[in-house]
């Protein structure tokens, strides 16, 4: 509650020097497995934050994060969960509850229809990219060249150890190579996110795209697997349109 109170203030007395319009915040936890789970949980929380945020002048949250029964290596999603959840977030603190751990959920368009007002999205995006890069070095080696581009991402990603924060309870104390094959398959997707901006991976990355020149436009399509999921979570969320629908709202200064 604290960290929450102090990055709040310093949050507003940024966007208040700066003059900047009000902001939507997001409140929840940060666990892998596990959080905001049940509907008495979420009240109690919610209910303490209320009670701070207005002992200290702050703006309440837009969005509460809750778990909905997702995790973040399956596609599960508790409609039942959500629906309570909701209505929770909704009477204590006049927020809209958003989805943990959206990234490959099987049934994403069960989210609006559960009342949930938003997903997070993003360790499955960077997995899209890590399979599209795959793909394209499975080219590469057809047309009989090496740039070690998967080798260098695992290697980055190992050297990062952000992968432990992914393991399930039974992996805990586990080498990352002792780990089975589809499971650090994912960890390397998963945390690719971290490292695509190290040096190495990068200089991998070019000379991947340099072999398959010649027949494919590497960027295009990667850019192109990125595009194919990212709509997938826009027709599932009813967010096509959206922009078109939000500009007519708003001034030519972007205001409301």
């Amino acid at each position: 509650m604290d960290r929450t109170v102090t990055l709040l203030q310093h949050a507003e007395s940024v966007r208040q020097a700066e003059k900047q319009p009000p902001v939507a915040y997001e409140v929840g936890t940060d666990q892998p497995r596990g959080g905001l789970a049940s509907e008495e949980r979420i009240r109690a929380f919610l209910r303490r934050l209320r009670s701070t945020l207005d002992a200290h002048n702050l703006p309440r949250p837009s969005f509460v994060v809750g778990d909905l029964g997702t995790t973040p290596d399956s596609g599960r999603f508790n409609a039942d969960r959500a629906r309570r959840l909701v209505t929770a977030a909704s009477d204590e603190m006049n927020a809209l509850m958003k989805g943990h751990y959206t990234d490959d959920v099987d049934t994403p368009s069960a989210y609006p229809l559960s009342g949930v007002g938003g997903a997070n999205v993003g360790p499955g995006l960077s997995a899209v990219e890590a399979r599209a890069v795959r793909d394209l070095e499975a080219l590469e080696a057809q047309l009989g060249n090496d740039s070690g581009m998967i080798e260098t991402l695992r290697a980055a990603v190992v050297e990062s150890e952000r992968w432990r924060k992914w393991l399930r309870p039974e992996e805990q104390g586990h080498a990352f190579e002792n780990l089975p094959e589809d499971r650090q398959r994912w960890l390397i997707n998963t945390g690719s996110r971290y490292v695509w901006t190290d040096s190495d991976v990068q200089e991998a990355r070019a000379r991947l795209y340099e072999h398959v020149a010649p027949y494919r436009d590497a960027e295009a399509y990667v850019l192109w697997r990125l595009k194919t999921a990212i709509l997938h979570y826009m027709h599932a969320f009813n967010l096509v349109g959206l922009t078109d629908r939000l500009a007519a709202h708003l001034s030519d200064d972007g205001s409301p």
